[in-house]
C-alpha cells in the first residue's frame, strides 16, 4: 500500500469516527471538532494504592484542525465537563492524519 492510499484510508475511518462520534472539545480557549468516545465512571488503583473514581475520555482531533498535539496535563474541556490529558497522545507517525488524546477526570467519592 502506497503512503497516499494509507493516508486516503486514515482520513475515511476519521470522517466515520465523526459522523458516529462527532462532538467539540476545547482546548486553551480554543474549540475544535472532534470524535469524542466518554467512558463510564469507574473505581481505579492509583499509583500508591488507593481507590478513586475516574472517568475517562478519548479524543479524536484531525490535524488540519490542531496542528501539533497538546502537552499531559492540558486541560481539555468537553460539554462543559473538565478533563485532564494524562495518557500518551497518538497520531505521532507521519502519516496519522488525527491526534488520539486521552484524557480523565477524578470524580469525588459517593457519601
Amino acid at each position: 500500500m502506497t503512503a497516499t492510499a494509507v493516508q486516503a484510508a486514515k482520513r475515511r475511518h476519521q470522517t466515520a469516527l465523526g459522523t458516529l462520534y462527532g462532538s467539540t472539545v476545547s482546548i486553551g480557549g480554543t474549540s475544535y471538532a472532534a470524535a469524542v468516545i466518554l467512558s463510564a465512571i469507574k473505581n481505579e488503583m492509583n499509583e500508591i494504592g488507593n481507590w478513586e473514581r475516574k472517568q475517562r475520555l478519548t479524543a479524536t482531533i484531525r490535524k488540519t484542525l490542531l496542528t501539533s498535539a497538546p502537552a499531559r496535563k492540558t486541560v481539555l474541556i468537553h460539554a462543559g465537563v473538565s478533563f485532564m490529558i494524562d495518557g500518551d497522545t497518538g497520531g505521532q507517525n507521519t502519516l496519522d492524519t488525527a491526534w488520539v488524546l486521552h484524557a480523565s477526570r477524578k470524580l469525588p467519592s459517593p457519601s
